[in-house]
C-alpha cells in the first residue's frame, strides 16, 4: 500500500542516494586528492564507510532489494572505482587495501 507521503520519502531518499554516490564519484577521482592528516587508517575508515553508505543508500532507496545481489553491487562499485581512479584520473594509484576496507564496508 503506497500512500502519497510513502512515495514523496522515497523520492526524496532516492534524490539523497543519488547525490551521494555522484558525490563519492567526484570525490574518488578528483585528480592528485591526498586526505593529509597523519594517519593511513583514516583512509582506509573513508573507504570503509564511503562504501558502506553506498549500500545503506541502496537499501533505503529500494533500487535493489535482494540482500545477495546489494552485496555484489557494492563490492563491485567499490572494486570498479579503484580501478577506474588509477586509470582515468591523474594523480591517483589503486589500493587493494582501499578495495578491501571498501569491501568491508559494504558487508557490516
Amino acid at each position: 500500500m503506497s500512500t502519497p507521503l510513502r512515495r514523496l520519502a522515497l523520492r526524496n531518499i532516492r534524490i539523497v542516494a543519488s547525490l551521494y554516490l555522484l558525490l563519492l564519484i567526484v570525490a574518488t577521482h578528483w585528480p592528485k586528492l591526498r586526505v593529509n592528516v597523519g594517519d593511513s587508517e583514516i583512509d582506509k575508515l573513508m573507504h570503509f564507510f564511503g562504501f558502506g553508505f553506498v549500500v545503506f543508500a541502496l537499501y533505503l532507496s529500494r533500487w535493489i532489494t535482494s540482500w545477495w545481489l546489494l552485496l555484489l553491487v557494492g563490492a563491485a562499485f567499490a572494486w570498479v572505482d579503484e580501478i577506474t581512479q588509477s586509470t582515468l584520473t591523474y594523480g591517483r594509484t589503486y589500493s587493494f587495501a582501499d578495495v578491501a576496507a571498501g569491501w568491508l564496508g559494504v558487508l557490516v
